[in-house]
């Protein structure tokens, strides 16, 4: 998830709603954010985060491991619109999954690092550019997993505990549903996220 290092409050383009798939939509695990700004002490930098909040009780933050902050899809739009919050939350869990790819676009020319649109295109699921425009998420279906590595550098893959920011900006021509794709989550995490041996009690790698 992109931090923003800025001075003033950061803009992203409005939610396409219209675009976003139908199944997401009629889930119950929508919240919406804005963006809040805390300073870094060592810089004097101001780092935007996104906050997440709940769609019925806007004062009260959201949770990605409670369901009972979560909102349906139209509260959510509904909240959105009406107290200018910044974007959705969609909590991923109990069967959906996303990869998430920071700073893979540039951001003057829009061009998309071949190497991670190809990664993106492999999914065959949907996909679509983040609200800094810089990014790009996939959305599927996946089995929830334990105890493996989920982030690295500027590429995530989550199956639980975690929000996706969601825009409708959809990939130009990626599916408009989102897919089971276990098999291809599973090769690019081997391929990016590999998991790290454990230590045993000696410092050493297991079975090293």
């Amino acid at each position: 998830m992109t931090t923003y290092r800025q001075q003033t409050r950061p803009t992203v383009r409005p939610v396409s709603l219209d675009t976003i798939p139908p199944e997401m939509r009629e889930a119950d695990r929508w919240c919406i954010w804005r963006f809040e700004a805390k300073q870094d002490v060592r810089t004097g930098e101001l780092l935007w985060n996104k906050v997440p909040y709940q769609a019925q009780k806007i004062a009260k933050c959201a949770d990605c491991t409670q369901a009972a902050t979560w909102a349906s899809f139209a509260m959510a739009t509904k909240t959105l619109k009406r107290d200018r919050f910044d974007g959705l939350f969609f909590a991923l869990g109990d069967g959906w999954a996303g990869v998430d790819l920071d700073d893979v676009t540039d951001a003057e020319t829009g061009e998309i690092d071949r190497q991670w649109e190809d990664e993106a295109r492999a999914f065959n699921s949907y996909a679509e550019h983040s609200p800094s425009t810089r990014g790009l998420r996939v959305v599927l279906h996946a089995a929830e997993s334990k105890d493996l590595t989920y982030k690295r550098g500027n590429i995530e893959a989550y199956d639980h505990k975690r929000w996706v920011s969601i825009t409708g900006h959809q990939l130009a021509g990626v599916p408009s549903t989102v897919e089971p794709r276990q098999e291809q989550l599973d090769a690019f995490r081997s391929r990016y996220l590999p998991v790290r041996a454990a230590l045993n009690a000696d410092g050493y790698h297991a079975g090293g």
